[in-house]
Protein backbone atom coordinates (compact mmCIF):
# COMPACT_ATOMS: atom_id res chain seq x y z
CA UNK A 1 0.00 0.00 0.00
CA UNK A 2 2.44 1.95 0.71
CA UNK A 3 4.15 1.86 -2.83
CA UNK A 4 0.74 2.70 -4.36
CA UNK A 5 0.80 5.77 -2.53
CA UNK A 6 4.05 6.75 -3.27
CA UNK A 7 3.60 5.89 -6.87
CA UNK A 8 -0.17 7.89 -7.01
CA UNK A 9 2.04 10.92 -5.42
CA UNK A 10 4.47 10.80 -8.18
CA UNK A 11 1.74 10.41 -10.52
CA UNK A 12 -0.31 13.98 -8.68
CA UNK A 13 3.18 15.88 -9.18
CA UNK A 14 3.47 14.95 -12.76
CA UNK A 15 0.23 16.17 -13.59
CA UNK A 16 1.18 19.56 -14.59
CA UNK A 17 3.31 18.83 -17.39
CA UNK A 18 0.30 17.82 -19.08
CA UNK A 19 -0.57 21.14 -19.41
CA UNK A 20 -1.01 23.18 -22.78
CA UNK A 21 1.60 24.46 -24.10
CA UNK A 22 2.16 27.99 -24.70
CA UNK A 23 1.18 29.98 -28.23
CA UNK A 24 0.86 27.38 -31.38
CA UNK A 25 3.57 25.02 -30.06
CA UNK A 26 2.37 21.64 -29.36
CA UNK A 27 2.89 20.07 -26.36
CA UNK A 28 4.81 16.99 -26.43
CA UNK A 29 4.75 14.79 -22.87
CA UNK A 30 6.76 12.03 -22.58
CA UNK A 31 7.94 9.22 -19.93
CA UNK A 32 11.46 9.49 -19.15
CA UNK A 33 13.32 6.71 -17.36
CA UNK A 34 16.82 7.62 -15.04
CA UNK A 35 15.70 10.91 -16.13
CA UNK A 36 18.46 13.78 -14.11
CA UNK A 37 16.54 15.98 -12.24
CA UNK A 38 16.07 19.35 -13.73
CA UNK A 39 13.64 22.23 -14.10
CA UNK A 40 10.84 22.60 -16.66
CA UNK A 41 12.54 25.29 -18.05
CA UNK A 42 16.48 24.34 -17.98
CA UNK A 43 19.20 24.92 -20.35
CA UNK A 44 18.48 21.52 -22.50
CA UNK A 45 14.46 21.64 -22.63
CA UNK A 46 14.94 25.39 -23.95
CA UNK A 47 16.99 24.22 -26.47
CA UNK A 48 14.58 21.24 -27.54
CA UNK A 49 11.80 23.07 -27.71
CA UNK A 50 13.64 25.90 -30.08
CA UNK A 51 14.84 23.34 -31.78
CA UNK A 52 11.41 21.58 -32.79
CA UNK A 53 8.71 24.24 -32.43
CA UNK A 54 7.17 22.19 -29.49
CA UNK A 55 6.30 22.54 -25.69
CA UNK A 56 8.62 19.41 -24.01
CA UNK A 57 6.77 17.92 -21.24
CA UNK A 58 8.14 14.74 -19.53
CA UNK A 59 7.28 12.65 -16.58
CA UNK A 60 10.31 10.99 -14.72
CA UNK A 61 9.99 7.20 -14.52
CA UNK A 62 10.71 5.50 -10.87
CA UNK A 63 14.25 3.21 -11.58
CA UNK A 64 12.18 0.26 -9.86
CA UNK A 65 11.51 -1.66 -12.67
CA UNK A 66 8.21 -3.25 -10.87
CA UNK A 67 7.92 0.38 -9.20
CA UNK A 68 8.26 1.68 -13.12
CA UNK A 69 6.15 -0.88 -14.92
CA UNK A 70 3.19 0.32 -12.12
CA UNK A 71 3.19 3.99 -13.50
CA UNK A 72 3.32 3.41 -16.82
CA UNK A 73 0.14 1.18 -16.31
CA UNK A 74 -1.67 3.34 -14.41
CA UNK A 75 -0.87 6.37 -16.41
CA UNK A 76 -2.04 4.57 -19.99
CA UNK A 77 -5.16 3.35 -18.26
CA UNK A 78 -6.29 7.30 -17.60
CA UNK A 79 -6.64 9.26 -20.70
CA UNK A 80 -5.85 12.21 -18.35
CA UNK A 81 -2.59 11.21 -17.41
CA UNK A 82 -1.30 9.03 -20.66
CA UNK A 83 1.30 10.84 -22.03
CA UNK A 84 1.76 11.46 -25.43
CA UNK A 85 5.16 9.34 -26.01
CA UNK A 86 5.37 6.28 -23.51
CA UNK A 87 8.41 4.65 -22.51
CA UNK A 88 8.18 1.23 -21.51
CA UNK A 89 10.52 -2.28 -21.57
CA UNK A 90 9.97 -5.92 -22.90
CA UNK A 91 8.16 -6.51 -18.87
CA UNK A 92 4.85 -4.80 -20.36
CA UNK A 93 4.72 -6.96 -23.35
CA UNK A 94 1.33 -8.00 -22.41
CA UNK A 95 0.38 -4.76 -21.49
CA UNK A 96 1.80 -3.49 -25.22
CA UNK A 97 -0.61 -5.90 -26.80
CA UNK A 98 -3.58 -4.96 -24.51
CA UNK A 99 -2.94 -0.98 -25.69
CA UNK A 100 -2.46 -2.18 -29.28
CA UNK A 101 -5.69 -3.78 -29.52
CA UNK A 102 -7.68 -1.08 -27.83
CA UNK A 103 -6.15 1.33 -30.66
CA UNK A 104 -4.30 3.72 -27.87
CA UNK A 105 -1.12 3.24 -30.26
CA UNK A 106 -0.46 5.14 -32.80
CA UNK A 107 1.25 3.63 -36.54
CA UNK A 108 4.54 4.73 -36.59
CA UNK A 109 5.51 3.73 -39.88
CA UNK A 110 4.17 6.27 -42.20
CA UNK A 111 5.26 8.88 -39.36
CA UNK A 112 8.88 7.10 -40.05
CA UNK A 113 8.58 7.44 -43.62
CA UNK A 114 7.56 11.02 -43.74
CA UNK A 115 9.66 12.31 -41.22
CA UNK A 116 12.07 9.72 -39.68
CA UNK A 117 15.45 10.24 -41.64
CA UNK A 118 18.11 10.22 -39.07
CA UNK A 119 16.73 7.05 -37.08
CA UNK A 120 16.46 5.33 -40.22
CA UNK A 121 20.19 6.16 -41.01
CA UNK A 122 21.58 5.03 -37.57
CA UNK A 123 19.47 2.01 -37.60
CA UNK A 124 20.64 0.94 -41.12
CA UNK A 125 24.13 1.92 -39.90
CA UNK A 126 24.35 -0.33 -37.28
CA UNK A 127 22.53 -3.00 -38.99
CA UNK A 128 20.40 -2.57 -42.45
CA UNK A 129 17.78 -1.50 -40.47
CA UNK A 130 17.06 -5.23 -38.77
CA UNK A 131 16.26 -3.21 -35.45
CA UNK A 132 12.71 -1.74 -36.88
CA UNK A 133 12.48 -5.02 -38.07
CA UNK A 134 12.14 -6.49 -34.17
CA UNK A 135 9.02 -4.09 -34.11
CA UNK A 136 7.43 -4.16 -37.35
CA UNK A 137 4.02 -6.39 -37.33
CA UNK A 138 2.23 -7.02 -40.78
CA UNK A 139 3.31 -3.18 -42.23
CA UNK A 140 2.63 -1.78 -38.56
CA UNK A 141 5.28 -0.03 -36.58
CA UNK A 142 3.56 0.61 -32.75
CA UNK A 143 5.99 0.74 -30.99
CA UNK A 144 9.70 1.79 -31.84
CA UNK A 145 12.74 0.18 -30.04
CA UNK A 146 15.52 2.45 -28.69
CA UNK A 147 18.28 0.70 -27.64
CA UNK A 148 20.26 -1.53 -29.77
CA UNK A 149 23.60 -2.18 -29.63
CA UNK A 150 26.51 -2.14 -31.94
CA UNK A 151 26.97 -5.17 -34.43
CA UNK A 152 29.97 -5.86 -31.84
CA UNK A 153 30.66 -4.35 -28.53
CA UNK A 154 33.32 -7.05 -26.89
CA UNK A 155 36.78 -7.81 -27.36
CA UNK A 156 39.53 -9.98 -26.33
CA UNK A 157 41.89 -7.99 -23.96
CA UNK A 158 45.69 -8.64 -23.18
CA UNK A 159 48.68 -6.47 -21.29
CA UNK A 160 50.39 -5.40 -23.95
CA UNK A 161 53.61 -4.91 -21.63
CA UNK A 162 53.61 -8.36 -20.42
CA UNK A 163 53.45 -9.17 -24.35
CA UNK A 164 56.42 -6.98 -25.08
CA UNK A 165 58.59 -8.64 -22.11
CA UNK A 166 57.99 -11.95 -23.86
CA UNK A 167 58.74 -10.69 -27.43
CA UNK A 168 55.61 -11.39 -28.55
CA UNK A 169 54.96 -9.02 -31.41
CA UNK A 170 50.90 -10.36 -32.18
CA UNK A 171 48.57 -12.64 -31.17
CA UNK A 172 46.43 -14.29 -33.87
CA UNK A 173 45.79 -18.13 -33.43
CA UNK A 174 44.32 -19.93 -30.61
CA UNK A 175 47.72 -21.57 -30.43
CA UNK A 176 49.52 -17.97 -29.72
CA UNK A 177 47.03 -17.25 -27.45
CA UNK A 178 47.50 -20.22 -25.30
CA UNK A 179 51.07 -20.17 -25.88
CA UNK A 180 50.25 -16.19 -24.52
CA UNK A 181 48.27 -17.31 -21.36
CA UNK A 182 51.09 -19.88 -20.37
CA UNK A 183 54.00 -17.44 -20.56
CA UNK A 184 51.90 -14.98 -18.06
CA UNK A 185 51.03 -17.79 -15.65
CA UNK A 186 54.54 -19.53 -15.38
CA UNK A 187 57.13 -17.02 -16.12
CA UNK A 188 56.43 -13.90 -13.82
CA UNK A 189 55.74 -11.27 -16.03
CA UNK A 190 55.16 -9.14 -13.45
CA UNK A 191 58.77 -9.79 -11.94
CA UNK A 192 57.80 -9.60 -8.20
CA UNK A 193 59.71 -13.24 -8.12
CA UNK A 194 56.47 -15.09 -7.62
CA UNK A 195 53.73 -16.99 -9.09
CA UNK A 196 50.70 -15.35 -8.67
CA UNK A 197 49.44 -14.32 -12.00
CA UNK A 198 46.42 -15.79 -13.94
CA UNK A 199 45.84 -16.38 -17.47
CA UNK A 200 42.16 -15.73 -18.74
CA UNK A 201 39.74 -14.98 -15.88
CA UNK A 202 36.36 -12.76 -15.53
CA UNK A 203 33.90 -13.11 -12.95
CA UNK A 204 31.66 -16.09 -11.32
CA UNK A 205 30.04 -18.59 -13.86
CA UNK A 206 30.81 -15.76 -16.70
CA UNK A 207 30.79 -18.23 -20.45
CA UNK A 208 31.65 -15.20 -22.24
CA UNK A 209 34.81 -14.62 -20.39
CA UNK A 210 35.84 -18.25 -22.27
CA UNK A 211 34.76 -16.58 -26.52
CA UNK A 212 37.94 -17.04 -27.32
CA UNK A 213 38.10 -20.29 -27.26
CA UNK A 214 34.54 -20.96 -28.35
CA UNK A 215 34.50 -18.27 -31.14
CA UNK A 216 37.65 -20.17 -32.54
CA UNK A 217 35.29 -23.17 -33.08
CA UNK A 218 32.71 -20.67 -34.64
CA UNK A 219 30.08 -21.60 -31.76
CA UNK A 220 28.61 -20.26 -28.63
CA UNK A 221 26.56 -22.30 -26.24
CA UNK A 222 23.63 -19.74 -26.04
CA UNK A 223 23.07 -19.07 -29.38
CA UNK A 224 21.19 -20.31 -32.26
CA UNK A 225 23.53 -21.08 -35.15
CA UNK A 226 21.96 -21.53 -38.93
CA UNK A 227 22.51 -25.67 -40.63
CA UNK A 228 23.46 -26.05 -44.22
CA UNK A 229 19.41 -27.46 -44.29
CA UNK A 230 18.07 -24.00 -43.72
CA UNK A 231 17.24 -25.71 -40.04
CA UNK A 232 18.69 -23.94 -36.92
CA UNK A 233 20.42 -25.51 -33.93
CA UNK A 234 21.23 -24.75 -30.16
CA UNK A 235 25.26 -23.91 -30.01
CA UNK A 236 25.27 -26.13 -26.80
CA UNK A 237 24.71 -29.18 -28.50
CA UNK A 238 27.12 -29.06 -31.74
CA UNK A 239 29.90 -30.58 -32.35
CA UNK A 240 32.02 -27.51 -32.26
CA UNK A 241 31.41 -26.93 -28.80
CA UNK A 242 32.50 -30.49 -27.61
CA UNK A 243 35.30 -29.50 -29.67
CA UNK A 244 36.14 -26.30 -27.93
CA UNK A 245 35.13 -27.41 -24.29
CA UNK A 246 37.93 -30.00 -25.32
CA UNK A 247 40.74 -27.19 -25.60
CA UNK A 248 38.88 -25.00 -22.80
CA UNK A 249 39.29 -28.27 -19.97
CA UNK A 250 42.82 -28.52 -21.59
CA UNK A 251 43.75 -25.00 -20.59
CA UNK A 252 42.07 -25.10 -17.38
CA UNK A 253 44.03 -28.16 -16.26
CA UNK A 254 47.17 -26.57 -17.10
CA UNK A 255 46.49 -23.45 -15.09
CA UNK A 256 46.02 -21.32 -17.86
CA UNK A 257 42.22 -20.39 -17.23
CA UNK A 258 41.59 -18.94 -13.73
CA UNK A 259 39.59 -20.24 -10.85
CA UNK A 260 37.64 -17.14 -9.94
CA UNK A 261 35.53 -18.15 -13.03
CA UNK A 262 34.46 -20.90 -10.32
CA UNK A 263 34.53 -19.35 -7.02
CA UNK A 264 33.55 -16.00 -7.77
CA UNK A 265 36.08 -14.77 -5.00
CA UNK A 266 36.99 -11.62 -6.67
CA UNK A 267 34.89 -9.09 -8.40
CA UNK A 268 35.14 -8.26 -11.96
CA UNK A 269 35.53 -4.37 -12.25
CA UNK A 270 36.66 -3.36 -8.81
CA UNK A 271 39.21 -6.09 -8.15
CA UNK A 272 40.49 -8.60 -10.95
CA UNK A 273 40.67 -5.88 -13.71
CA UNK A 274 42.41 -3.07 -11.60
CA UNK A 275 44.77 -5.38 -9.61
CA UNK A 276 46.78 -5.99 -13.26
CA UNK A 277 47.72 -9.45 -12.42
CA UNK A 278 45.82 -11.04 -15.32
CA UNK A 279 47.04 -11.88 -19.00
CA UNK A 280 43.46 -11.50 -20.40
CA UNK A 281 39.59 -11.17 -20.35
CA UNK A 282 36.94 -11.32 -22.71
CA UNK A 283 34.66 -8.50 -22.22
CA UNK A 284 33.11 -5.02 -23.40
CA UNK A 285 35.05 -2.60 -25.11
CA UNK A 286 33.94 0.09 -22.91
CA UNK A 287 36.54 -0.96 -19.96
CA UNK A 288 39.43 0.31 -22.56
CA UNK A 289 37.66 3.79 -22.33
CA UNK A 290 40.40 6.23 -21.02
CA UNK A 291 37.43 7.46 -19.13
CA UNK A 292 36.78 4.21 -17.14
CA UNK A 293 37.30 4.64 -13.46
CA UNK A 294 38.68 0.80 -12.91
CA UNK A 295 41.45 1.46 -15.68
CA UNK A 296 42.57 4.05 -14.41
CA UNK A 297 42.64 2.13 -10.71
CA UNK A 298 45.01 -0.24 -12.93
CA UNK A 299 46.96 2.21 -14.08
CA UNK A 300 47.55 3.72 -10.74
CA UNK A 301 48.88 0.40 -9.34
CA UNK A 302 50.55 -0.94 -12.40
CA UNK A 303 53.13 1.74 -13.72
CA UNK A 304 53.78 0.92 -17.50
CA UNK A 305 50.90 -1.57 -17.78
CA UNK A 306 48.83 -1.43 -20.80
CA UNK A 307 45.64 -3.18 -21.84
CA UNK A 308 44.89 -3.37 -25.26
CA UNK A 309 42.34 -5.04 -27.18
CA UNK A 310 43.79 -7.83 -29.62
CA UNK A 311 41.57 -8.50 -32.95
CA UNK A 312 39.74 -12.54 -32.38
CA UNK A 313 42.15 -15.35 -32.47
CA UNK A 314 41.75 -18.14 -35.29
CA UNK A 315 40.85 -21.44 -34.64
CA UNK A 316 42.35 -24.74 -36.13
CA UNK A 317 40.25 -24.42 -39.00
CA UNK A 318 41.18 -20.44 -39.35
CA UNK A 319 37.79 -19.22 -38.18
CA UNK A 320 37.61 -16.28 -36.10
CA UNK A 321 35.34 -13.83 -34.75
CA UNK A 322 34.25 -11.55 -32.13
CA UNK A 323 30.72 -11.64 -30.55
CA UNK A 324 28.30 -10.62 -32.34
CA UNK A 325 25.43 -8.49 -30.42
CA UNK A 326 21.90 -8.97 -30.97
CA UNK A 327 20.22 -7.01 -33.58
CA UNK A 328 17.28 -6.08 -31.95
CA UNK A 329 17.89 -4.47 -29.00
CA UNK A 330 15.14 -3.80 -26.30
CA UNK A 331 12.96 -0.97 -24.43
CA UNK A 332 10.60 0.82 -26.41
CA UNK A 333 8.79 4.17 -27.10
CA UNK A 334 5.21 3.81 -28.55
CA UNK A 335 3.21 7.50 -29.52
CA UNK A 336 -0.33 7.34 -27.68
CA UNK A 337 -3.64 8.51 -29.64
CA UNK A 338 -3.62 11.44 -26.83
CA UNK A 339 -1.39 13.29 -28.81
CA UNK A 340 -2.52 16.11 -30.83
CA UNK A 341 0.61 16.18 -32.97
CA UNK A 342 2.16 12.69 -33.72
CA UNK A 343 3.90 14.82 -35.90
CA UNK A 344 6.04 17.05 -33.81
CA UNK A 345 6.20 13.59 -31.46
CA UNK A 346 8.05 11.88 -34.35
CA UNK A 347 10.30 15.04 -35.09
CA UNK A 348 11.13 14.76 -31.35
CA UNK A 349 12.43 11.56 -31.85
CA UNK A 350 13.85 12.15 -34.95
CA UNK A 351 15.77 14.63 -33.73
CA UNK A 352 17.57 12.97 -30.54
CA UNK A 353 18.75 10.94 -32.95
CA UNK A 354 21.06 13.95 -35.13
CA UNK A 355 24.03 13.11 -35.15
CA UNK A 356 25.28 16.56 -33.91
CA UNK A 357 21.99 17.22 -31.76
CA UNK A 358 22.63 13.78 -29.80
CA UNK A 359 26.24 15.22 -28.78
CA UNK A 360 24.56 18.34 -27.74
CA UNK A 361 21.52 17.03 -25.50
CA UNK A 362 24.19 14.49 -24.12
CA UNK A 363 27.16 16.80 -23.41
CA UNK A 364 26.08 20.26 -24.12
CA UNK A 365 28.64 22.92 -25.41
CA UNK A 366 32.20 22.33 -25.86
CA UNK A 367 34.15 24.73 -24.39
CA UNK A 368 31.54 25.51 -22.01
CA UNK A 369 30.12 21.82 -20.88
CA UNK A 370 32.95 19.45 -21.83
CA UNK A 371 36.28 19.85 -23.52
CA UNK A 372 38.49 17.29 -26.01
CA UNK A 373 41.69 16.66 -25.57
CA UNK A 374 43.76 14.52 -27.52
CA UNK A 375 40.50 12.83 -28.54
CA UNK A 376 39.37 11.89 -25.06
CA UNK A 377 36.02 13.84 -23.36
CA UNK A 378 36.28 15.70 -19.87
CA UNK A 379 33.66 17.25 -18.46
CA UNK A 380 33.81 21.03 -17.19
CA UNK A 381 30.92 20.57 -15.15
CA UNK A 382 29.95 18.52 -11.91
CA UNK A 383 27.47 16.03 -11.99
CA UNK A 384 25.11 18.21 -10.32
CA UNK A 385 25.93 21.41 -12.79
CA UNK A 386 25.05 19.32 -15.48
CA UNK A 387 21.56 18.38 -14.09
CA UNK A 388 20.83 21.48 -13.63
CA UNK A 389 21.11 22.40 -17.40
CA UNK A 390 19.59 19.10 -17.68
CA UNK A 391 22.09 17.79 -19.73
CA UNK A 392 21.43 13.53 -20.60
CA UNK A 393 18.26 14.32 -19.91
CA UNK A 394 17.76 12.05 -23.13
CA UNK A 395 20.75 9.70 -22.17
CA UNK A 396 18.50 6.40 -22.35
CA UNK A 397 16.06 7.17 -25.15
CA UNK A 398 17.78 6.74 -28.52
CA UNK A 399 21.05 6.82 -27.73
CA UNK A 400 23.86 7.03 -30.20
CA UNK A 401 26.34 4.06 -29.72
CA UNK A 402 29.00 5.36 -32.92
CA UNK A 403 31.52 8.10 -33.32
CA UNK A 404 29.20 10.36 -32.02
CA UNK A 405 29.24 8.90 -28.58
CA UNK A 406 32.69 11.08 -27.89
CA UNK A 407 31.98 10.66 -24.25
CA UNK A 408 34.12 7.23 -24.65
CA UNK A 409 36.44 9.02 -26.91
CA UNK A 410 38.71 8.32 -30.39
CA UNK A 411 40.00 5.36 -28.24
CA UNK A 412 36.54 3.99 -27.32
CA UNK A 413 35.20 3.94 -30.61
CA UNK A 414 38.21 3.07 -32.34
CA UNK A 415 37.84 -0.37 -30.62
CA UNK A 416 34.35 -0.60 -30.89
CA UNK A 417 34.37 -0.15 -34.29
CA UNK A 418 37.08 -2.83 -34.91
CA UNK A 419 34.59 -5.18 -32.89
CA UNK A 420 31.92 -4.69 -34.90
CA UNK A 421 33.80 -5.77 -38.13
CA UNK A 422 35.37 -8.75 -35.95
CA UNK A 423 32.02 -9.64 -35.24
CA UNK A 424 30.68 -10.26 -38.70
CA UNK A 425 31.62 -13.60 -39.13
CA UNK A 426 29.95 -15.19 -36.45
CA UNK A 427 26.82 -12.49 -37.05
CA UNK A 428 26.58 -14.35 -40.32
CA UNK A 429 26.21 -17.76 -38.79
CA UNK A 430 23.81 -17.06 -35.90
CA UNK A 431 19.99 -16.62 -36.02
CA UNK A 432 18.49 -14.47 -34.05
CA UNK A 433 15.02 -14.88 -33.29
CA UNK A 434 13.25 -11.67 -32.83
CA UNK A 435 10.45 -13.31 -30.51
CA UNK A 436 12.69 -13.64 -27.60
CA UNK A 437 9.06 -15.18 -25.39
CA UNK A 438 8.33 -18.37 -26.60
CA UNK A 439 6.18 -20.99 -25.03
CA UNK A 440 8.33 -24.00 -24.73
CA UNK A 441 11.42 -22.03 -24.09
CA UNK A 442 9.55 -20.63 -21.16
CA UNK A 443 8.85 -24.20 -20.03
CA UNK A 444 12.11 -25.77 -20.23
CA UNK A 445 14.80 -22.77 -20.71
CA UNK A 446 15.44 -23.18 -16.78
CA UNK A 447 15.84 -26.64 -16.48
CA UNK A 448 17.94 -26.74 -19.72
CA UNK A 449 19.99 -23.97 -18.57
CA UNK A 450 20.86 -25.19 -15.20
CA UNK A 451 21.77 -28.35 -17.14
CA UNK A 452 23.95 -27.12 -19.46
CA UNK A 453 25.62 -24.94 -16.93
CA UNK A 454 26.33 -27.88 -14.36
CA UNK A 455 27.72 -30.33 -17.17
CA UNK A 456 29.98 -27.53 -19.05
CA UNK A 457 31.83 -26.21 -15.86
CA UNK A 458 32.09 -30.02 -14.72
CA UNK A 459 34.16 -30.59 -18.15
CA UNK A 460 36.16 -27.30 -17.99
CA UNK A 461 37.49 -28.00 -14.63
CA UNK A 462 37.82 -32.06 -15.14
CA UNK A 463 34.98 -32.98 -12.46
CA UNK A 464 33.51 -35.23 -15.65
CA UNK A 465 35.59 -35.97 -18.97
CA UNK A 466 34.87 -34.32 -22.01
CA UNK A 467 33.35 -37.52 -24.15
CA UNK A 468 30.22 -36.45 -20.94
CA UNK A 469 29.22 -33.96 -23.20
CA UNK A 470 27.82 -36.62 -25.35
CA UNK A 471 25.51 -37.30 -22.84
CA UNK A 472 24.64 -33.95 -21.87
CA UNK A 473 23.24 -33.52 -25.61
CA UNK A 474 21.03 -37.11 -24.85
CA UNK A 475 19.44 -35.37 -21.51
CA UNK A 476 18.92 -31.74 -22.99
CA UNK A 477 17.09 -33.32 -25.90
CA UNK A 478 15.12 -35.49 -23.44
CA UNK A 479 14.05 -32.31 -21.10
CA UNK A 480 12.25 -30.50 -23.42
CA UNK A 481 15.15 -29.23 -25.89
CA UNK A 482 13.59 -31.55 -28.81
CA UNK A 483 10.63 -28.80 -27.80
CA UNK A 484 12.40 -26.13 -27.88
CA UNK A 485 14.63 -26.64 -30.97
CA UNK A 486 11.13 -27.17 -33.09
CA UNK A 487 9.56 -24.22 -32.04
CA UNK A 488 12.46 -22.52 -32.22
CA UNK A 489 12.90 -23.81 -36.24
CA UNK A 490 9.03 -22.67 -36.38
CA UNK A 491 9.77 -19.11 -35.44
CA UNK A 492 12.42 -18.92 -37.58
CA UNK A 493 10.97 -20.08 -40.29
CA UNK A 494 7.74 -17.52 -40.02
CA UNK A 495 10.65 -14.76 -39.23
CA UNK A 496 11.84 -15.14 -42.61
CA UNK A 497 8.66 -14.63 -44.57
CA UNK A 498 7.87 -11.23 -42.25
CA UNK A 499 11.92 -10.37 -42.81
CA UNK A 500 10.95 -10.63 -46.42
CA UNK A 501 7.91 -8.52 -46.08
CA UNK A 502 9.71 -6.09 -43.85
CA UNK A 503 12.71 -5.59 -46.64
CA UNK A 504 10.15 -4.70 -49.35
CA UNK A 505 8.53 -1.99 -47.49
CA UNK A 506 11.75 -0.64 -45.64
CA UNK A 507 13.43 -0.91 -49.11
CA UNK A 508 10.54 1.17 -51.11
CA UNK A 509 9.41 3.38 -48.30
CA UNK A 510 11.99 4.12 -45.31
CA UNK A 511 15.01 3.64 -47.22
CA UNK A 512 14.49 6.72 -49.59
CA UNK A 513 14.65 8.91 -46.63
CA UNK A 514 18.63 8.89 -47.12
CA UNK A 515 18.55 9.51 -51.05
Amino acid sequence: MKKFICLLLVLFVALPAFAMGEGTRPTITITLPNAVETEPDSWIVQTINDQFDIDLKWVSLPTDADDQMTQINLMMADKSLMPDIVYFTSSSAREYEQWKAAGILVDMWPLLAKGGKNIVDYYEKVGTGDALFSTFEDGHLYRLIINVSEPGSTGTIVRKDWMDKFGIESITTLEEYVDYLSKCVNEDPDGNGEKDTAGLSGGKGDMMALYPFFAAYGTFPTEWFLQEDGTIKYGAVLPETKQALAAIADAYAKGLIDSNLISGAKKFSSELYPEGKTASFYTWCYYLTPSYSPLADFRAKNVGGDYIRIDPVAGPDGFASDRPSDPYGQNYVAITNKCTDPEAAMRLLDGIVDPEFSILIKNGVEGVDYEMNDGEYKPLLTKDELNVKGIRLFANVLERKDEYNIEIGVKGNENFAKSQEAAMPLREKIAFIREKVRPANTEYSGDLSALYQTYFWSIITGEMPVDAFDTFVEEWYAMGGAEIEAEANEYWAAQQVEFDAFRTAYEAELLPLLK
